[in-house]
């Protein structure tokens, strides 16, 4: 079966750039040294657009083409094809044999592949600030607009039964991390670590207490948490830990303590409304009735 054909075609200059989409392998020419950069894609036309835009910009990936480009010029550069595929799984095995014969210009010597190439700082400053701010295609684009123009990309559409055979047969099995003892255990020691030490400012633990301060825990989720701890037994190493934090004598708060927490709380208090007074002193009162009915 002959899934490529070679073509060929003759140097083009930048500036002829028939709309003609097709698959395949080209090459971009250095007329003055005669050397070649050599690539493949799903649509030539598109791709070498994309190679003239980012020369043009300074900022294409390949530095050794980019300096070549940098010095001689737009005039002394054309493009060409190689050869039109027509399976696109036979792509990268027609680019590798251009490549091995005639990609001069290619840092990475394998198709498909970045192996071996490492963007300079240069490089990476360049790509990095042509994608920032307003040069970057969402710059000013809010959140709802962009749900809607996905949304708008995806009404419609509808996905073939050779590609939803190939989903499901993908995720048979995979439950996520949380099914995985394994996994588990990593996420848990990485949040941990994450913690390791952390200590929060007092503007921090004012926000979280003031977050807190008028909520009212639901019936259904003190069920929940009751129907959970009944039955539940503490292990050996979990009581010695509890005796051993609460052994001792209690701490005595110094007197500049006592002032300092009296008016972090009145502050954090004169900053809640009505509403959550009230229902600051309705949980002080729930949680005296349910300890008077505990005693009895």
């Amino acid at each position: 079966m002959t899934f490529s054909k070679r073509v060929m075609i003759e140097a083009l200059s930048f500036s002829e750039l028939p709309d003609y989409r097709f698959m395949g392998v080209y090459y971009i020419q250095n007329l003055v040294t005669n050397r070649f950069y050599i690539g493949s894609s799903a649509d030539v036309y598109s791709r070498i657009k994309s190679h003239l835009n980012m020369l043009q910009r300074g900022v294409h990936s390949n530095i050794h083409l980019q300096r070549s480009y940098n010095k001689h010029g737009q005039g002394k550069f054309a493009w060409g094809v190689c050869e039109e595929v027509f399976d696109i799984d036979q792509l990268l095995v027609v680019e590798q044999t251009w490549i091995d014969v005639m990609g001069d210009y290619n840092i990475c010597t394998e198709a498909g592949s970045t192996r071996g190439y490492k963007a300079t700082e240069e490089t990476r400053a360049k790509l990095s600030a042509v994608k920032s701010g307003i040069n970057n295609p969402m710059y000013g684009t809010k959140r709802p607009e962009v749900g809607e123009i996905f949304r708008k990309l995806h009404t419609g559409k509808v996905l073939s039964e050779e590609h939803k055979r190939k989903c499901s047969e993908a995720l048979k099995g995979n439950r996520g991390p949380w099914d995985n003892p394994e996994s588990v255990a990593k996420i848990i020691e990485a949040a941990r670590a994450s913690n390791t030490g952390r200590k929060h400012s007092d503007e921090t633990r004012a926000k979280v207490s003031a977050a807190g301060m008028g909520r009212v825990v639901s019936e259904e989720t003190r069920e929940k948490i009751r129907v959970k701890s009944t039955g539940r037994v503490h292990s050996e190493d979990t009581r010695a830990k509890m005796s051993a934090s609460m052994s001792g004598t209690p701490k005595t708060l110094s007197d500049d303590e006592r002032q300092r927490r009296r008016i972090a709380a009145a502050s954090i208090y004169s900053k809640l409304t009505d509403e959550q007074k009230a229902a600051r002193v309705q949980k002080m009162l729930e949680t005296k009735r349910l300890k008077a009915n505990s005693r009895n």
